[in-house]
């Protein structure tokens, strides 16, 4: 609001200075009024910048919250196995769920592996498909 007034007497105080350019006693005036006009502009422009740049940080937030509410919903449903299911791991191979202890949104699975034997892992954090 401020900004404007400025701007609005800086363009005055120019046209005045200029209106009389052979009373010396105007040019002070002049000069007083380009520096309240340009500086308002300045400050007008870049409180648009500033105005500009915090509503792209406040969208950028709010995607990355989506996409991580989108992320725990698909863990979420990734996490729910049952006893006796056939899972099969990357590196430990198939195997058979012997328990599922629910932790929070994830869960913590015992699972017997025809190969290497019981393990317990995370179910979230392991990379467990279901066959």
């Amino acid at each position: 609001m401020y900004a404007v007034v400025f701007l609005i007497c800086g363009l005055v105080f120019s046209i005045m200075g200029l209106a009389n350019p052979s009373d010396e006693s105007m040019i002070p005036v002049m000069f007083l009024g380009f520096a309240l006009f340009f500086g308002s502009l300045v400050y007008l422009k870049t409180k648009a910048d500033r105005e500009k740049k915090e509503i792209e940080r406040k969208r950028s937030i709010a995607r990355k919250d989506k996409a991580i509410e989108i992320d725990w919903a698909k863990k979420k449903a990734e996490a729910d196995y049952s006893v006796g299911e056939r899972v099969k791991h990357n590196i430990f191979g198939e195997g058979t769920v012997l328990s599922v202890k629910k932790i929070s949104n994830d869960a913590m699975l015992e699972i017997a592996f025809d190969s290497v034997g019981t393990k317990k892992l995370m179910a979230n954090f392991a990379k467990i498909t279901k066959i």
